[in-house]
């Protein structure tokens, strides 16, 4: 890349052209005997008929440069693209990377619009089926989009079809399995553990109700239980704060009584 900006009263000549992997490196010369490295893809070459010993101005040049630049960075964000969709904010913040112009970066993100590579309504459809793919909630639905740069108008128009109770048998199964996991807590234990993780994915308070009424909760919580008190009995002998604790942690009244006197 060219590390200062060329005078555009200067003539420059193409000293030396060099091929690296995709691109031509090419080195002007000035009248002063100041050398500027650039490089081009093979098509920018033959488009602006750069040879050896040609003679650009320097206005010339400073516009082939910028022309470059533009292209460089529309097929950056072309990848940036197909690697994963992203929205129009996502990509004029990318596009703030570069050195480019306000108006270079807007004719990009025309361009790609254009070419129907950046479309906010086509991304909304494909993160609502991800979404639904990994039962995710609507609140984290909503905010990941405001995230992004989509626009309330568009978020409105979009996400009353996302409907949670579409979603209620996936998310009991999923669930449901990760409840064995914690069979070894109380079932209150278990409820909350549940809860705090469907909360965090944005899943409304409703359908996480609607959730832990369709699970088959169960407990083995004996040994846990031994565990507890042996490690409470060690911070108090009080009997009524032992209590508390122990309710603290999930037990129930009717069976912390059935195993210590109180």
């Amino acid at each position: 890349m060219i590390q200062q900006i060329i005078n555009k009263e200067f003539d420059l000549i193409v000293k030396k052209i060099k091929k690296v992997k995709n691109y031509y490196h090419v080195t002007f010369l000035n009248q002063d005997g100041l050398e500027f490295l650039y490089k081009f893809t093979e098509d920018q070459m033959v488009e602006n008929r750069i040879t050896l010993d040609k003679k650009f101005s320097g206005d010339d040049l400073n516009n082939i440069i910028k022309n470059s630049n533009l292209i460089e960075w529309y097929y950056k964000c072309l990848k940036h693209i197909l690697n994963k969709p992203r929205t129009i904010k996502e990509i004029n913040n990318y596009l703030d990377k570069s050195n480019l112009d306000v108006d270079s970066k807007e004719q990009i993100v025309n361009k790609l619009i254009e070419n129907k590579y950046l479309d906010d309504v086509v991304y909304i459809k494909y993160f609502l089926d991800v979404c639904k793919e990994k039962c995710l909630g609507k609140q984290y639905v909503i905010h990941e989009l405001e995230r992004v740069g989509i626009s309330s108008l568009l978020i409105n128009e979009y996400i009353d079809s996302y409907n949670e109770s579409d979603l209620v048998e996936k998310l009991t199964t999923k669930y449901q399995k990760i409840q064995y996991t914690l069979i070894s807590l109380p079932i209150l234990k278990q409820k909350l553990i549940l809860t705090q993780k469907m909360a965090l994915k944005g899943i409304l308070t409703t359908t996480i109700q609607e959730v832990l009424n369709n699970i088959e909760f169960s407990e083995d919580i004996d040994k846990t239980f031994e565990k507890d008190l042996n490690r409470i009995k060690k911070d108090t002998i009080d009997n009524n704060k032992i209590i508390q604790k122990l309710i603290r942690l999930g037990y129930t009244y009717d069976y912390i009584k059935r195993h210590i006197d109180v």
